[in-house]
């Protein structure tokens, strides 16, 4: 295995597997493939139609850019990894997809006046950060610099885009939500919770996988509806009484 100053950046990795595959799709695979390793063995099958285009060799590029991605987010936590490789080599002007420059986003999280994190005002836990069109996620992890108490909310309606928040979200161990909708017909094709697992403490993607309905329901009440039918055995993030769970170091050092 490779050593942490071996290691190229995350998108040296993906621009060597795209000169024999899509680019984008790379990119897309990639997000895949780290989205089911965070999933606690649910997305198998997933996991496995992903990866089967690609060669062994592939494959270990794929493992190097996740090793990569997690060194990058391990020291410069709550800074989005994703947007400047999509912004340099898959947005453009045809699909008008260009994300907040972070220090625009952390600006604008200072501006909100969202309370520093430790600081005691009761019901901190309880309000929500919600961006209705969060791209990468950058306004999320700005909010989530100030005060990572809070329960994040993103919406988007690119499924690629709820990807890469997705994983900012939960490697950052953030509680939340993330709905791949259209914010403004509110119309929700997939659904996924940032949970923990009751054993490892360790925070982990599941996805929402149900009838589709035009109205979203809040985390506690999809979880409560699910222990109801006891088709699964999980506890939202909230649940647990924690100032963050450290899952990238963890993982880094795995």
């Amino acid at each position: 295995m490779k050593k942490k100053s071996d290691l190229k950046p995350f998108g040296d990795y993906l621009e060597i597997i795209s000169h024999s595959h899509d680019r984008y799709k790379v990119f897309d695979d990639f997000l895949t493939i780290i989205v089911c390793t965070l999933s606690l063995g649910r997305k198998e099958e997933l996991y496995k139609s992903t990866i089967k285009p690609y060669t062994k060799e592939e494959i270990d590029l794929f493992c190097s850019a996740y090793a990569s991605l997690i060194n990058q987010m391990d020291r410069n936590q709550f800074n989005d990894p994703f947007g400047d490789y999509f912004g340099e080599h898959l947005s453009n002007a045809q699909n008008g997809q260009f994300f907040t420059p972070q220090y625009v986003s952390d600006l604008m999280a200072v501006l909100a006046n969202v309370p520093k994190a430790g600081k005691d005002t009761g019901n901190e836990k309880d309000k929500r950060v919600y961006d209705p069109a969060c791209g990468s996620g950058r306004l999320l992890l700005s909010s989530a610099k100030l005060n990572r108490e809070r329960y994040f909310v993103g919406a988007d309606i690119s499924y690629t885009c709820c990807l890469m928040t997705l994983i900012n979200m939960c490697l950052n161990s953030l509680r939340g939500e993330v709905y791949h909708m259209n914010s403004l017909s509110n119309t929700v094709w997939h659904r996924w919770l940032i949970m923990i697992d009751e054993f490892s403490k360790l925070p982990f993607i599941y996805e929402v996988e149900e009838e589709k309905e035009t109205t979203p329901k809040p985390a506690a009440v999809l979880i409560e509806e699910r222990e109801e039918k006891k088709e699964v055995k999980i506890k939202p993030l909230e649940a647990f009484d924690n100032n963050g769970i450290g899952f990238v170091t963890f993982t880094a050092k795995a």
